[in-house]
């Protein structure tokens, strides 16, 4: 995901938010992602959001004010 801008999305579910890499639904993790180059702002619970922490997932250059976990902007 590159050059996206996201903004204003809100939730609580544990999918809410901006940009966020969630375990799928069949079990098998979020995996080789490449998250770069976007401005991501005032989404809840957070703008970039690594809910899965799957293998080889990357976070590059974006612009967000709040990741979780920390880090990610």
């Amino acid at each position: 995901m590159t050059h996206n801008l996201v903004d204003g999305n809100l939730g609580t579910r544990p999918m809410s938010g901006g940009i966020v890499l969630f375990r799928s639904f069949v079990g098998g993790p979020s995996a080789d992602n490449t998250i770069s180059d976007n401005v991501v702002m005032g989404n809840k619970s957070a703008d970039l959001a690594d809910r899965d922490q799957g293998p080889g997932n990357v976070f590059i250059g974006n612009d967000c004010q709040i990741s979780q976990p920390v880090g990610r902007c």
